[in-house]
């Protein structure tokens, strides 16, 4: 929080684009260290029955709230340094509230439950991610999935002034529309297998974004980003088919756990269904 806070402070002294680029670099690695924390930190915390509802209701729909208030911050506020600065008044404010002393007992007391539960110490690096066949290929399809969930998101997102109309409402409408997304979100998760919801997902936007170069628009070779992005979000959606199911399964805790995970786990779970039928009915 406070790299985040810090460099989008300094980013108001900018004095030319590189510089305000460096420290926006600087920022994102802040901002999406705080949002993976506190979304591991809540999940890891809650019960199965609530995680869903946190990762989709709760972290999601507050973030589309925030988003919802950036076109109103920037009506009323033109000027792009007091825009910046009056964006990161909320992040000193949170700091502020920040108690040290009760995140160090909290810190102290995990590693307390960490030394009791593991019997030894063991020692891993990211090549760990690449180093079995298993691990390599689940973790390629993961860069795959989020690199083309991230480029079509913000590719959207950043897309909002090249539309026609009020790029203040535009933006409002672009964040408020994912409300009802992430509740359409929950619903799935709650009903439908993780594989089968992602896939659906990515498969319907990539479909939308297929079908936007139909609309006329006046403009010409606008639509190519919009194909690139379809084609990408439809492919991966495959990819995600691919994906182990972790609906109602115990999730891998270790790296020796994530190397007996099979790829394709309903395969696998019909097969161990009728070996365990077949070794009922022999016992």
């Amino acid at each position: 929080m406070a790299m985040q806070t810090g460099f989008s402070f300094l980013q108001v002294f900018s004095v030319n684009f590189e510089m305000f680029t460096v420290l926006f670099v600087l920022v994102g690695m802040g901002q999406i260290s705080n949002y993976v924390a506190a979304f591991v930190l809540g999940t890891e915390i809650l019960s199965k029955s609530i995680r869903i509802i946190f990762a989709t209701l709760g972290v999601c729909i507050f973030y589309a709230f925030g988003f919802m208030v950036l076109p109103l911050f920037a009506y009323f506020i033109r000027d792009w340094r007091m825009l910046l600065l009056a964006l990161t008044v909320p992040g000193v404010l949170c700091g502020a509230l920040w108690c040290l002393q009760e995140a160090l007992n909290i810190k102290s007391h995990c590693t307390q439950l960490e030394d009791q539960s593991s019997k030894k110490p063991q020692s891993h690096h990211i090549y760990d991610l690449v180093r079995t066949q298993n691990i390599r290929i689940l973790t390629t399809m993961s860069i795959i999935l989020w690199m083309t969930i991230s480029v079509g998101y913000f590719g959207l997102s950043l897309d909002t002034p090249n539309l026609n109309g009020n790029i203040y409402l535009n933006c409002f409408l672009l964040a408020a529309v994912e409300v009802p997304a992430y509740v359409l979100a929950w619903l799935l998760l709650q009903h439908m297998s993780r594989r089968y919801s992602m896939a659906g997902s990515l498969f319907l936007g990539g479909s939308v974004l297929l079908l936007l170069p139909l609309v006329p628009s006046g403009a010409y070779n606008r639509y190519l980003p919009y194909i690139l992005m379809g084609s990408l979000t439809i492919l991966t959606a495959i990819v995600t088919l691919f994906f182990p199911e972790s609906s109602d399964v115990p999730l891998p805790d270790t790296i020796d756990q994530m190397q007996k995970v099979k790829r394709i786990k309903r395969t696998q779970s019909l097969r161990q269904k009728r070996v365990s039928k077949v070794s009922k009915e022999s016992a």
